[in-house]
């Protein structure tokens, strides 16, 4: 039986954290200037509604929502920090910077709570980000071999979704290939402050999610209230940024390029009809690929694909695509990898060395010099889809404006880009 968690829970409204939380609000970055305005969504009947998308849970005050989830925990869980604002928002994702340059120390059984704003209540989860490591300083048990860890550091990463049992509410992204812990976990790689890895969790709607503890999957669209970051290892993990994106509406026109043949975007809402055109079956390769990024001329053979297309070209070693004036640009998707095409067999049991490269994306409004970055350092995936919209909800561009699309550390292999518009 579905049931709201508020429903079923009491005295909501009175509940304390946890002893010895902290409750750090950290002030959004959104909102700061006018290059990043607050995201608004419609409130109707007490319920906000997000784009014409599922209306949420009622509202509450900030923080109230994580503050109870916290008393709901067992006696073996020990909240730590919640977190009632996220540090940075566009109007497709969400972003908390949790600690300082080190990052949130949890030790093995230790959570924090990060509260989703209301506006993305009602908005279906798209893929989420991990940003964590271990310190060798803190660890129990070293790597026996300089590789392999026997006591290794896990991260969980689950979400809080209202629609279901108490007992089914906290759902963690399952992908076949996805976990190395429970409840979806993480293994942490021993890392310096400055370079966390990253954890891409992708197209929830295509891998489906399952419940923590519990057994089962769906592959439903998942709407969430709340966020866990979990360790459920047996070494201490320092957590440094969770992401989380959401789908806004569905477009009612795109503007697309292929330059691998064979890649299909498919429904970006169920991710059925999806094909890549590169990436592991093509054994780390991607054919006629447009190459951002790296070593060597950007660009590459897919860059002959653009003399055709009016607004899209490479300047100074970045694709540079005209927006459309005058409708609503709301996101845009790019089906990309970074295996290198060196023939080595890798980790994950394909070939081709794994890349390191990061990809970020931003509007350029006509006549200005500044990027308006709403994308930054993204890690790309063998193959896989990134999707991102403005900072700016209801961005109507003007002639002139541009989408900036970049990468950096190593070379980014693009198989396709879709720019979604509404009108």
């Amino acid at each position: 039986m579905i049931r709201s968690f508020f429903n079923h829970m009491t005295g909501a409204n009175n509940l304390p954290a946890n002893e010895g939380v902290s409750d750090a609000n950290a002030p959004t970055t959104a909102g700061a200037d006018s290059a990043n305005p607050t995201v608004t969504a419609d409130v109707v009947g007490g319920s906000t509604i997000a784009g014409g998308l599922a209306p949420t849970a009622p509202s509450h005050s900030p923080g109230e929502i994580i503050k109870a989830l916290a008393t709901q925990e067992p006696d073996s869980v020990k909240t730590v920090e919640n977190l009632s604002k996220p540090s940075k928002v566009t109007s497709v994702s969400v972003s908390y910077r949790t600690g300082d340059s080190y990052g949130r120390k949890l030790n093995p059984g230790e959570q924090m709570l990060l509260e989703i704003p209301p506006q993305f209540r009602g908005r279906p989860i798209r893929f989420a980000v991990l940003k964590h490591r271990q310190d060798s300083g803190e660890t129990v048990s070293p790597p026996s071999d300089g590789k392999w860890d026997p006591k290794p550091g896990v991260t969980s990463i689950q979400v809080h979704s209202p629609s279901h049992d108490a007992d089914q509410s906290w759902r963690y992204w399952k992908a076949p290939w996805g976990s190395s812990g429970s409840s979806g976990g993480k293994y942490a790689e021993h890392r310096s402050s400055g370079d966390p890895e990253v954890e891409n969790m992708f197209d929830w709607m295509k891998h489906g999610h399952a419940p923590a503890g519990g057994s089962g999957s769906s592959k439903e669209p998942l709407m969430a209230d709340a966020i866990k970051v979990l360790s459920v290892g047996e070494d201490p993990v320092r957590v440094h940024q969770v992401d989380m994106m959401f789908l806004p509406e569905k477009p009612t026109t795109t503007d697309e390029v292929v330059f691998s043949p064979g890649t299909i975007f498919g429904d970006a809402w169920t991710a059925e009809g999806r094909q890549y055109g590169g990436g592991p079956k093509f054994k780390g390769k991607y054919p006629e690929a447009l190459e951002l990024g790296g070593y060597g001329a950007a660009g590459s053979a897919g860059s002959t694909k653009l003399e055709n297309k009016d607004g899209w070209n490479v300047s100074n070693g970045q694709l540079e695509i005209e927006l459309q004036a005058g409708k609503i640009f709301t996101g845009v998707e790019i089906a990309c990898g970074d295996t290198h095409p060196d023939g080595k067999r890798n980790k994950d049991g394909h070939t081709g060395t794994l890349g390191w490269s990061r990809l970020s994306m931003g509007v350029q409004r006509n006549g200005s010099t500044k990027v308006d970055w709403f994308m930054e350092g993204q890690g790309v995936p063998p193959e896989g889809v990134l999707f991102g919209g403005p900072t700016v909800e209801n961005y109507k561009p003007q002639a002139g404006d541009k989408l900036i699309v970049k990468a950096a550390s190593d070379k980014t292999y693009v198989m396709g880009m879709r720019l979604w518009y509404n009108d």
